[in-house]
């Protein structure tokens, strides 16, 4: 066990206050789509949203801008905001996505688990995060905006993948380009001082079976710097832990607030069209990283 206790609250992440805002529920789907329409908000009750009418719109203008798909949005994007344009976002997150805080919180109390435990055995900042997959990388990009190391491996659905298909030794060129393209490398991870650690979501430990052999057999990538670990497995208790796990892994929630790009394995060497994870970016997967960076304001490690 990676966790021997977790005793984090949930974080107190704002929440809009629905009486501000009434939403036409006809333009929800398409809103999600990434088609605003700000013809839809209505102000009920100004005090609570203080900006004017024209001044709202030149808000939503930046929110539309900021959050639009195929450019990540950054911690310096962050800091740029004012305090007004921070509350408006925080709103219109929560109004768009109910679900978001919810989720965000979640991600928070997972990660930093995780987080404590790898700096507790390795030393901070003395070890690489390696998300393995979609799922894990939601807990990825926390560590990231943490200033942890932290690598985004595209790769899913490898517990179906058999032995003649592991075996097609070509299929993987293209993904051993990937891998030294991200500086995973036996060289440098055999030199580095970090300790390389891949996380899997997975359930039953399949999936990190086949992707270890990879490593070691396909991808020259057999080094005692790298260590493989299933999250399910590494948090406890399991009170904690396996609601929030089972609505991540199997009710797929996660995914869309990632911006990783869903690769399965049976399509490996399609990898270099989509080793830009910039244009998988999602109003969503931006929301959500709006959503971590205000919690780690709040916390004062974001200035």
């Amino acid at each position: 066990m990676l966790v021997k206790s977790v005793n984090l609250p949930i974080p107190n992440i704002t929440k809009i206050n629905q009486s501000s805002v009434s939403y036409d529920r006809n333009s929800l789907n398409a809103e999600r789509n990434g088609q605003l329409n700000r013809d839809v908000f209505e102000i009920r009750n100004p005090q609570n949203i203080t900006t004017p009418m024209t001044k709202r719109n030149i808000l939503m203008d930046s929110f539309d801008s900021i959050m639009k798909a195929e450019k990540r949005f950054s911690i310096e994007d962050y800091k740029k905001l004012s305090r007004r344009e921070k509350d408006f976002y925080r709103k219109i997150c929560n109004y768009i996505d109910s679900d978001i805080s919810r989720i965000t919180n979640e991600n928070i109390i997972l990660a930093e688990s995780i987080k404590n435990d790898l700096d507790e055995k390795y030393g901070k900042n003395n070890y690489v995060f390696i998300s393995l997959g979609t799922s894990p990388a939601a807990i990825g990009r926390y560590l990231e905006l943490n200033g942890i190391e932290t690598k985004y491996l595209p790769l899913s659905e490898l517990k179906f993948a058999n032995e003649n298909e592991i075996a097609k030794k070509e299929k993987y060129n293209n993904y051993k380009k990937f891998l030294d393209s991200q500086n995973l490398t036996k060289e440098i991870i055999d030199s580095s001082d970090k300790k390389y650690v891949v996380f899997d979501f997975a359930n039953t430990g399949r999936s990190m079976q086949v992707f270890e052999r990879l490593m070691k057999e396909v991808f020259d990538l057999d080094s005692d710097n790298i260590e493989y670990k299933l999250i399910r497995r590494c948090i406890c208790p399991r009170n904690i832990c396996d609601e929030i796990i089972t609505n991540h892994l199997f009710h797929c929630e996660i995914e869309p607030y990632t911006g990783i790009p869903h690769l399965p394995f049976h399509e490996i060497e399609k990898i270099n069209e989509i080793s830009d994870t910039d244009k998988y970016c999602s109003r969503t997967s931006n929301m959500f990283s709006f959503m971590l960076m205000d919690y780690l304001a709040k916390k004062g490690k974001i200035k």
